[in-house]
């Protein structure tokens, strides 16, 4: 199933998972009340899940490409100083954003559901 595969890559007991994707708990007084989440609720429960997956994803894709990008720029900086050349033009580097909006294929990639995620939190900016 989808949920075994996800529980698995994701390192989570499948048991927890669907019962944190059906039900919800309802606090009465001192008593905690476990409630099952109908078919559209147990829907939304997964797309938000999804959601903060993909934006943890994203965030930790952008933090590890500045780094890269940082230590690369060090590198130069270093190398350009030594060299007796300008600091600066070794940093430089030019970068381009497509926001054109969300494309939807049958199977996105990585790539594609990078690009989509990027460009809907540039267009809350704008």
């Amino acid at each position: 199933s989808h949920l075994a595969s996800a529980c698995a890559q994701l390192g989570l007991d499948r048991a927890q998972a669907e019962e944190a994707l059906t039900t919800r708990k309802i606090k009465v007084g001192a008593e905690v009340i476990p409630k099952p989440n109908t078919p559209a609720e147990a829907a939304q429960v997964r797309d938000a899940l999804g959601k903060a997956l993909f934006s943890s994803l994203f965030d930790w894709l952008v933090r590890q490409i500045n780094a890269s990008l940082r230590a690369t720029s060090d590198a130069a900086t270093a190398l350009a100083k030594h060299a007796g050349g300008k600091a600066e033009e070794a940093a430089r580097f030019i970068g381009a954003v497509d926001v054109f909006g969300f494309e939807s294929f049958p199977t996105n990639s990585l790539e594609q559901l990078c690009i989509n995620f990027a460009n809907e939190r540039l267009q809350r900016l704008f």
